[in-house]
């Protein structure tokens, strides 16, 4: 009887705070099916209510970040500390001294000091370490590459006092730096030969666009009226700056692209018909990790007839994303709208979910597509027929020289390689820093055989089995390191084409 009666005071305790909960829920919000007033409401209940005290600001960022995952696999949450990073790679500049650098020996030594920066007016070195940063130590602490950025970076026009320590004289010294805005570039021209003009776009930032115009007014003046624009590994960018490059090519009210939005409205971009290279043969070069808008401007061209594509299937991107503040400087990149090319293809490769996004962005990307994905047959501007592959298909599909080379160069072609390269060069820089851009062009700027004993020691360590048709390709990727960092990207592209299929192709094809 005790036990019953027990059994009822519980009971009725239980169905009280039920029935009290039950009806603050209503005095307060209601039945509403609304979705925004659900969130709103747990909100508040976890606010007011929750027994523990809880991190809402935590909480409603894993909460996003849970919820992105169940979209598409371009829809991603930029955290506070992320967004100054991504907003600066779109922008194509930021504001500090301008070095890359290297973390070795705990010490921050310097790879490379950016052409105009702060720290080469000032007159900093590659090779040179930095000390101390205003008053903080940066050797010895094991610091990571961002706190060591948080303390070198900073606004345009501030002041930053480093100790220095250059090892080719053995000499300490104290620099007062006045911090500045430090581009990036992201276009790159020179002429192949006589009557060729090169161009590449490593990614579509804010003022790619002018940029480019910038090149091809240069190949007008030089009667240039054949180009090879090279959008291997460009992974996007701004739309805008894919349509302006397009429109440089096209003639009046041909398509550029068509944007769909989340709501259904249609937007066809057409050419202006101001462009200043209507009349120039183009033959452009593609490969599997190219994408987004290099894949709007690559389409724009073959499906007006407009340029001649060689390479791989592009990645296949056809959606198109928009950048929204979160408050709390968070931010989330959101899908708003699909892209189709001129004749009406979409070429987004197929996606299950944002959960397959390791997969869909990596090991996808490397798969071969020989069948086509969309059935429906699309022709360009002179009837020529197109298909959709998840991705650009070239009018001649070339192999992939890294593929067949091996994974050799996937493998330590990274921070070690890059490393590698810095602790030779450092070792010899009084002979290395002696080198001229028109020495290396001649491609016989480097010892072999001592580079293989290197990389040898260097796959040892690693577990690395090096093959015989493996040297070559790390060689090469040797090369290209090491004269990015004694000289510029510029450089460094014009040494990577050198012995490259792709461009013995372009030129044969535009011959």
């Amino acid at each position: 009887m005790r036990n019953y009666i027990y059994l009822i005071i519980i009971t009725g305790s239980v169905l009280f705070l039920i029935y009290n909960f039950k009806n603050l829920g209503n005095n307060f919000f209601g039945s509403s099916n609304n979705p925004e007033k659900k969130i709103e409401n747990f909100y508040y209940y976890l606010k007011n209510y929750y027994v523990d005290k809880i991190d809402l600001d935590s909480l409603s960022s894993e909460i996003i970040k849970d919820v992105v995952k169940r979209l598409d696999p371009h829809s991603f949450y930029i955290s506070k500390n992320e967004l100054p990073i991504v907003n600066e790679s779109m922008r194509g500049s930021f504001e500090g001294i301008g070095v890359n650098f290297f973390f070795i020996n705990d010490t921050v030594s310097i790879i490379r000091v950016l052409k105009g920066s702060p720290a080469e007016k000032f007159g900093l070195m590659a090779g040179d370490r930095i000390l101390m940063s205003d008053r903080d130590t940066l050797y010895g602490k094991n610091l990571s590459n961002q706190k060591i950025l948080d303390k070198i970076k900073g606004p345009k026009d501030s002041k930053i006092n480093l100790e220095i320590f250059r090892p080719s004289s053995a000499e300490k010294f104290k620099i007062n730096i006045e911090r500045g805005k430090v581009e990036i570039g992201s276009v790159f021209f020179y002429e192949l030969n006589e009557d060729i003009g090169y161009i590449k776009i490593d990614r579509f930032i804010k003022d790619t666009d002018v940029d480019f115009k910038l090149a091809i007014e240069n190949f007008n003046e030089k009667g240039i009226k054949k180009l090879v624009l090279d959008l291997r590994d460009n992974p996007g960018g701004y739309l805008f700056s894919a349509e302006k490059i397009s429109d440089i090519f096209l003639e009046k009210d041909q398509k550029i692209v068509i944007v769909k939005s989340s709501k259904g409205e249609i937007k066809e971009k057409l050419a202006s018909g101001e462009g200043i290279f209507k009349d120039g043969n183009i033959c452009i070069l593609i490969n599997k990790n190219s994408a987004s808008a290099s894949e709007v401007l690559a389409g724009a061209l073959q499906d007006n007839d407009r340029a001649f594509i060689i390479g791989e299937t592009s990645f296949g991107k056809g959606l198109v994303q928009n950048q929204f503040p979160l408050g709390g400087k968070d931010a989330i990149r959101l899908t708003v709208a699909k892209y189709y090319t001129p004749s009406g293809r979409s070429i987004q490769k197929p996606f299950k979910s944002y959960n397959d996004n390791i997969d869909y962005l990596i090991n996808d990307s490397k798969k071969q597509y020989d069948q086509p994905i969309d059935t429906v047959m699309y022709y360009s501007t002179n009837g020529k027929k197109l298909f959709t592959k998840g991705g650009i298909l070239p009018d001649k599909i070339l192999p992939n020289t890294e593929a067949e080379a091996g994974n050799i160069s996937y493998q330590i072609i990274g921070n070690q390689l890059n490393r590698m390269v810095f602790e030779e060069v450092d070792k010899n820089r009084k002979f290395y820093s002696q080198l001229k851009k028109e020495d290396v062009l001649k491609d016989e700027f480097i010892d072999k055989s001592k580079w293989i004993e290197l990389l040898n020691v260097l796959s040892k360590k690693n577990k690395i089995d090096l093959k015989s048709s493996d040297y070559e390709t790390v060689i090469n990727s040797i090369k290209s390191i090491l004269v990015f960092q004694l000289f510029d990207r510029k450089t460094q592209i014009e040494i990577n084409n050198i012995k490259d299929p792709y461009i013995f192709e372009a030129i044969k094809i535009l011959k």
